[in-house]
């Protein structure tokens, strides 16, 4: 194994893994948008008030440095910089940490219940710290659940059987607005596990698909994100800092914007008697043999 693309993130976070591979490791600002889904067929979850009280009550630069390692880039809409179309501070006035607006949506709200956070038990440790920083600006009480084996956590949310807010990362096939929106957020995508429904959402997309040229596109699936922040079916929360370890015989590894390892810079040394020579160029997750 010369190189891996899923080191545990709590040995990323407490820099053992950093020591472990004495240097040899690498990492980037990917694609990928890490979110927590709001249930909105359910009764509660189903006002945009709490979603965006919610939202407003977590401290996503405290999260990030307590308990991820301080790299991710707190979100401020729902595509990641980086993305063509892509508006700066889109979300930003609910991504922001603001109790006091939180309290006031909260209240508008009228939800008096436990908040309940689901996600597979690999997120322990920054789940709880967004459930703590919640209780503490909505004085709310939270709730994580934690599912031991991921195929369970996926048939609950797809089966529409979980009680509270999930889990929802995305990486989009190919960097564009279309695909951070579509696909989550389309009252008939297959992906649209919060069940979210918005009509004049996915008139603007159709508006978009229809557009006459590219700048036109753009301008649309703008504005449907716009909508989009309006209602607040997700929680951005930070764009993901992908990291990879290699071993020795790797040399000039970089990870392209998908977090992969760019095969046309790297090289793979081997051993040929009692030297070393270059070798082939490697893939993701395994290289060389």
């Amino acid at each position: 194994m010369d190189f891996l693309d899923a080191l545990p993130l709590a040995g990323v976070a407490d820099g053992s893994c950093a020591r472990d591979l004495d240097g040899r490791v690498t990492g980037r600002h990917g694609l990928e948008l890490n979110a927590l889904a709001f249930p909105t067929y359910l009764p509660g979850y189903d006002d945009p008030d709490l979603r965006k009280a919610v939202s407003l009550a977590i401290d996503r630069a405290h999260v990030i440095e307590r308990a991820l390692g301080g790299n991710q880039r707190p979100a401020d809409g729902f595509p990641v910089p980086g993305v063509p179309g892509h508006v700066p501070g889109q979300a930003a006035p609910y991504c922001a940490y603001d109790p006091e607006a939180a309290r006031a949506h909260l209240a508008r709200s009228g939800f008096t219940g436990a908040v309940e956070f689901h996600s597979p038990v690999s997120a322990r440790g920054w789940l709880g710290a967004i459930a703590e920083s919640v209780t503490r600006a909505l004085g709310l009480e939270c709730r994580v659940v934690l599912y031991d084996r991921v195929r369970d956590y996926a048939e609950a949310v797809e089966g529409r059987k979980v009680t509270g807010v999930f889990r929802s990362d995305w990486a989009p096939d190919y960097p564009a607005l279309e695909n951070f929106l579509r696909p989550l957020f389309h009252s008939r995508s297959p992906f649209n596990d919060s069940g979210y429904h918005n009509p004049g959402f996915d008139a603007l997309l159709s508006k978009a698909d229809a557009a006459p040229d590219p700048a036109t596109a753009t301008a649309r699936y703008q504005a449907a994100e716009r909508l989009l922040t309006d209602d607040m079916p997700h929680i951005p929360l930070w764009q993901e800092w992908a990291t990879a370890g290699h071993s020795p015989r790797l040399t000039d590894v970089v990870m392209n914007y998908n977090a992969e390892l760019d095969l046309r810079t790297v090289t793979v040394s081997t051993r040929r008697g009692r030297g070393r020579g270059r070798g082939r160029r490697g893939g993701r997750g395994q290289v060389g043999g």
